[in-house]
C-alpha cells in the first residue's frame, strides 16, 4: 500500500506492484478484504507499505452511507469511508461493477456489496 487503506475500501493500481486508495480517474483493482491479523494501531485498515489483499469479484460486507436498495449501483464516499448511491463527484468515486446485493436501511448499516470487476 502506498497509503493507509481501510477494510472494505476500493483500491487502485499504483505503479507495477503497489495499490493506493481509489481516486477519481484511477484504475480500480478491487476492494480491501478485512483480515484478522492486524496490529492494534491499524485495527481496521492496512498501513502504508502493508500487503493489501483485494477482492475483485464476489460478495463482501461493507458500510452504507445512506439507505440503499438491492441492485443499486454503488460509489464510494472518500469522506465517510462508506458506499453510496450518490452521483460521482470530487469526494464520491465511481466503483465499476459494484452493486448492492442486499439492502441497507441507513447510514452505518452493514450490507453485502456484489463486485463484478472487468479488467481494464
Amino acid at each position: 500500500a502506498t497509503a493507509t487503506i481501510a477494510f472494505g475500501a476500493p483500491g487502485q493500481r499504483s505503479g507495477d506492484t503497489q495499490v493506493a486508495p481509489l481516486a477519481s480517474g484511477g484504475e480500480f483493482l478491487g476492494i480491501a478484504i478485512g483480515h484478522h491479523v492486524i496490529t492494534a494501531t491499524n485495527a481496521d485498515s492496512y498501513g502504508q507499505y502493508g500487503n493489501v489483499p483485494l477482492a475483485d469479484e464476489g460478495v463482501i460486507w461493507v458500510l452504507a452511507d445512506a439507505a440503499i436498495a438491492v441492485g443499486a449501483a454503488l460509489n464510494f464516499n472518500t469522506v465517510s469511508g462508506r458506499y453510496t448511491t450518490a452521483a460521482a463527484s470530487g469526494t464520491v468515486i465511481a466503483v465499476p461493477g459494484a452493486e448492492a446485493d442486499t439492502a441497507a436501511s441507513g447510514a452505518g448499516v452493514l450490507f453485502k456489496l456484489r463486485l463484478r470487476r472487468v479488467p481494464a
